[in-house]
């Protein structure tokens, strides 16, 4: 059982995000969002290792616990979009969305088909399955770039942008195959984001930045991670685990000719950050395989290595991300 599937595991959860992680935060170099979902890696990982009066004494996760859960995305959806103007979006419209359309096509067709394959049967839950995997993290993307300053720059606008693209194509495939209107959610709060660039008081702004930093970032993270279980992962599915996390990853691979620094005519070294982070997958695949498994298509075996592949990706793609920032940034030193 998972931290986040016990209200006592999600109240831990919470004590530990907010109280022990700024800490850590403090004394690690590490970007805090990927620090952050170590830690619910590592807390998920350590849960099961308690003594079983303590592990599955936690009542089963109330309503209210679920849609704080969700509201935390949705909150990050809506700061990732208040980074993109509507001005950039219109300009950079045809390379932003050729961009997207190499990010989204290669996952979109294969892993369906691959999960069909691992779970035969499965039909439409094999389907949301892949769909889910076919997104871009905009938590991981502006996570990284934030913590990097690069939120504001062309490239990390330009990869803003194809995030919301992307997951918009996802959202609508997904909406098609459950009948579930409640995904919709996650573009209306990248919408509203992006709608509401610049026209937010500095007060608001500054409010709700502060609120964003302290509060929903760590818990989210944080959350995110511990929603991993780590033995049923393995255990259920070891086989469907590592060719998911394998193909997932090489779909995503840049193709020659048809990188990202080519199609958004950005720096070489911008292109390579820019796929780094189209590589991860978390916010909209976690909010879609609840769907799914709220629905009964997506079954507990699909559930655990899907939930464990998205938040490895997510930690493969920010830490890549990470070293190609400080290797830029190590370069401009010593050419200075």
């Amino acid at each position: 059982m998972a931290v986040a599937d016990t209200t006592s595991g999600f109240a831990i959860i919470a004590i530990i995000a907010l109280l022990v992680s700024p800490r850590i935060v403090e004394r690690v170099t590490l970007p805090p969002p990927l620090i952050h979902l170590f830690i619910g890696l590592g807390l998920a990982l350590f849960w099961p290792l308690l003594p079983v009066t303590i592990s599955e004494s936690g009542y089963a996760l109330s309503d209210w616990a679920v849609i704080i859960r969700t509201g935390l995305g949705l909150v990050i959806v809506y700061a990732a979009g208040l980074t993109l103007p509507l001005s950039h979006l219109k300009d950079k419209f045809t390379a932003i969305a050729r961009t997207a359309a190499m990010k989204l096509i290669p996952p979109l067709v294969v892993l369906p088909l691959i999960c069909l394959m691992l779970w035969p049967g499965a039909g439409d839950g094999a389907l949301v399955v892949g769909i889910a995997l076919s997104e871009v993290s905009v938590a991981i993307s502006w996570g990284m770039l934030h913590a990097h300053d690069r939120l504001h720059s062309e490239a990390g606008r330009n990869l803003i942008g194809v995030t919301f693209l992307v997951n918009s194509a996802v959202v609508i495939a997904v909406i098609l195959v459950l009948q579930d209107l409640r995904v919709g959610l996650t573009l209306v709060a990248f919408i509203a984001g992006i709608s509401s660039h610049g026209r937010l008081s500095k007060t608001i702004s500054s409010a709700f930045e502060w609120c964003r930093d302290k509060f929903v970032v760590p818990l989210f993270f944080v959350a995110a991670g511990s929603m991993v279980d780590w033995m049923a992962g393995v255990r259920e599915g070891f086989v469907a685990l590592l060719v998911l996390l394998i193909v997932a990853e090489l779909v995503r691979m840049p193709i020659p000719g048809l990188s990202s620094h080519r199609l958004l005519g950005i720096s070489k070294q911008d292109g390579r950050y820019t796929d780094a982070l189209a590589s991860g997958r978390l916010t909209f695949a976690v909010l879609i395989l609840g769907l799914g498994s709220a629905a009964g298509i997506v079954n507990d075996s699909m559930l655990s290595s899907a939930t464990l592949v998205v938040a490895l990706l997510a930690a493969i793609s920010a830490l890549l991300a990470h070293r190609l920032h400080n290797s830029e940034s190590t370069k401009r030193t010593e050419d200075h």
